[in-house]
């Protein structure tokens, strides 16, 4: 299971994440701009389940890896 920070997709929330993120970046490396889930099948893992824990904010991510036959 993962948990991952979004940024919604419109509002101010939004546009104050998106202020925040290049200040934050430079000290705690925080990154919203990427798909967990996606990068999580290049990877090999099957994303089994994606939902909101913390609307719009938090996401969990369940993955498992991948049977082989």
């Amino acid at each position: 299971m993962f948990l991952e920070y979004v940024v919604p997709r419109r509002g101010l929330l939004r546009t104050l994440m998106r202020r925040l993120e290049p200040p934050l970046g430079a000290v705690y490396g925080v990154h919203w701009a990427h798909d967990l889930p996606t990068v999580l099948s290049d990877a090999g893992l099957t994303v089994l389940e994606v939902g909101s824990v913390w609307w719009p904010v938090v996401q969990a991510i369940v993955a498992a890896k991948a049977h082989s036959a």
